[in-house]
């Protein structure tokens, strides 16, 4: 087995340890932008074939095929974080690396130079391909590691803290994760306008952990004004996630196809549902960030605001507790980055979505024996979350 290799690099909600090996497993499942891509030496590139991912001593990537400039080429492939990598790692002077045809970057370099074993020298560079930050592969993978019995180690630090330092911690790691969301919410209405960054959340949302990315490529190739002439089937968005739909162990109600029949008939009925639910911040209650502790869910009337929004905006075509994320991982950081609203408390006392049953184990265990109960919420997981991300990040071997 390969020794880990990680990075530390600047996430969405702050500094982030990334491992290779996370990296190299986008990549094997295709989840990335595979159409007009460019090597770093100017040449087209198309993928014809992924390889087999190699976790044994050698290239991470076997009997890759890709086509450059039109030229079928077969070999291996490699995949680093940075460009001088290369040589820290010895691939120069490693006989079992000299069929690597394709070098994958994560980041780009800082100064191009050729490859001293590459039979060809073809880079790729690699993160402006993924559809989501490398944070929320992260997170996916720390939630998909999250099993009965593993919650122990998630609860035993904050247990072994006075529970008034204990809530203030679970306070900040939510508002660490909460101006992360909003900052990302922004560089996105940035990027896209107010109606397709809307848009992309909520297909993202949509996907559920497993086809966020992939829902984020089909909202890239429909946009919103696109699907309300009415003039696309959910076989067509479909058909644009190729084959990178993970639908193995999924339920009939959340298979990917089933969440865009459902989208559809979203937009179908609330065609401006955009422009609906930025109508809809005058609604929402105000309290002020320092308040999170001293106030109640039942004090800020969230039921009603729930069911209003429910009407108003998803004209009831989405249920369940896809709607407490769509809320909180997608309408208030968007309305929050789109106004001068604080939401913070809101966000923070939401309904809880779809989490782990031991996540909600763990909410109840560090917030017992408070002077009066505290519900399991939105932004007490959410600072459970980055407790657990912490927890489970790759440390350097010294």
């Amino acid at each position: 087995m390969k020794p880990e290799i990680i990075a530390e690099i600047e996430g969405e909600y702050g500094p982030l340890t990334i491992s290779e090996r996370l990296v190299q497993k986008i990549w094997a499942r295709g989840e990335f932008r595979r159409t007009d891509l460019k090597t770093l030496e100017g040449s087209s590139l198309e993928i014809v074939d992924l390889g087999k991912w190699n976790l044994l001593a050698g290239p991470d990537f076997k009997d890759v095929s890709i086509l450059v400039d039109g030229q079928k080429i077969s070999g291996d492939a490699e995949l680093h974080f940075f460009e001088s990598d290369w040589e820290a790692h010895g691939h120069e002077t490693d006989p079992a690396f000299r069929n690597v045809v394709l070098h994958i970057l994560v980041f780009p370099p800082k100064a191009r130079r050729r490859l001293v074993q590459c039979s060809v020298d073809n880079s790729l560079l690699f993160l402006e391909l993924l559809p989501q930050g490398l944070e929320s592969y992260a997170e996916e993978e720390a939630l998909g590691a999250l099993t009965v019995g593993s919650e122990p180690a998630l609860s035993e630090t904050l247990l072994t803290m006075p529970l008034s330092d204990r809530l203030s911690l679970l306070v900040d790691s939510a508002h660490k994760r909460w101006r992360g969301k909003v900052v990302y919410a922004r560089k996105r209405i940035e990027a896209l306008g107010w109606e397709e960054a809307c848009h992309q959340t909520a297909l993202e949302i949509l996907g559920y952990r497993y086809n966020r990315a992939v829902m984020l490529f089909v909202a890239g190739d429909y946009s919103l004004n696109a699907l309300r002439s009415g003039n696309y089937k959910a076989a067509d968005l479909y058909e644009a996630g190729q084959r990178r739909w993970r639908v193995s162990g999924t339920r009939p109600a959340n298979h990917p196809r089933q969440r865009l029949e459902q989208y559809l008939d979203w937009v179908g009925q609330r065609p401006l549902w955009p422009d609906e639910m930025e109508g809809f911040l005058h609604k929402l209650p105000r309290v002020e960030n320092d308040q999170v502790l001293e106030v109640r869910r039942k004090d800020l009337e969230l039921n009603s605001v729930r069911s209003a929004l429910s009407k108003t905006v998803l004209a009831d075509t989405v249920g369940g507790t896809r709607i407490e994320n769509l809320v909180s991982d997608g309408f208030l950081p968007l309305l929050a980055a789109q106004s001068d609203r604080t939401l913070f408390s809101v966000w923070f006392h939401w309904f809880p979505g779809d989490v782990p049953a031991v996540m909600k184990q763990v909410s109840k265990e560090v917030t017992a024996g408070a002077s009066r109960p505290i519900p399991i919420c939105n932004g007490g997981l959410q600072g459970i979350l980055q407790q657990l991300l912490d927890l489970t990040a790759p440390t350097r071997e010294k």
